[in-house]
C-alpha cells in the first residue's frame, strides 16, 4: 500500500497541470462559443428593436433588413418576429396612405360647396344678383351639402375611435332605394 501511494503521487503531480490547463482552455473556448452564438441571435433582435423604434417614431417605411435565413432564424420564433414586424410596418404604411387619400378626398368635397357659396355671396354683395329671398334660398343647397359632409366626417371620426353604435331597425328597403 505504501508502494501504491508513492506511485500515485508522481502521476497526480504530472497530470494536475495538464488537467488544469485543459479545464481553463475548455472554459475559455466555451465562453467564446457562447458569446459567438449569443451575438448571432442578439444582432437580429437588435435590428428588430431598432426598426420598431423607427416605426414608433413615424418612419413607416422602416423594415428589418436581415432576411430570416441570413439572421440564422429560419422558421424559428426569431424569423417569425422579423416577418411580423415587417408585415406590421407594411400594414401601418398602407393605412397611412389610405388616410392621406381620404383626407385629400374630403378636402376636395368640402372645397366644391364652399367655392359655390363664396361665389354666390360675392355676386350678392357686388350687386350682380339682387338680394331677394329666392337668391338667399339658393344658398341653402350648398349649406345643406356642407352640413351632410360635416355629419359624415363626424361619423367617420366616431367610427375610427371605435365608438360607432349601430341602431338596427326594420324598414322598407324599396322606399329607401326610391329616396336615393
Amino acid at each position: 500500500s505504501a508502494e501504491l501511494t508513492t506511485v500515485r503521487l508522481p502521476l497526480a503531480r504530472y497530470f494536475r497541470p495538464a488537467v488544469l490547463t485543459a479545464l481553463t482552455l475548455s472554459t475559455l473556448f466555451s465562453l467564446l462559443l457562447a458569446f459567438t452564438v449569443a451575438r448571432r441571435f442578439s444582432r437580429p433582435l437588435e435590428d428588430v428593436a431598432a426598426t420598431a423604434r423607427r416605426i414608433a417614431s413615424g418612419d413607416l417605411a422602416a423594415r428589418v433588413s436581415l432576411a430570416p435565413r441570413a439572421a440564422g432564424a429560419g422558421v424559428s420564433e426569431l424569423g417569425r418576429l422579423i416577418c411580423d414586424v415587417n408585415s406590421m410596418a407594411e400594414q401601418l404604411q398602407r393605412a397611412e396612405r389610405e388616410r392621406r387619400f381620404e383626407s385629400a378626398a374630403v378636402a376636395h368635397e368640402l372645397r366644391t360647396p364652399i367655392t359655390a357659396l363664396h361665389a354666390r355671396v360675392d355676386c350678392l354683395v357686388d350687386g350682380v344678383y339682387p338680394l331677394t329671398p329666392q337668391e338667399v334660398a339658393r344658398l341653402r343647397a350648398p349649406l345643406a351639402l356642407l352640413g351632410r359632409l360635416a355629419e359624415d366626417l363626424q361619423t367617420l371620426t366616431v367610427a375610427d375611435a371605435g365608438e360607432l353604435r349601430l341602431l338596427r331597425a326594420h324598414g322598407d328597403l324599396a322606399a329607401l332605394v326610391r329616396e336615393v
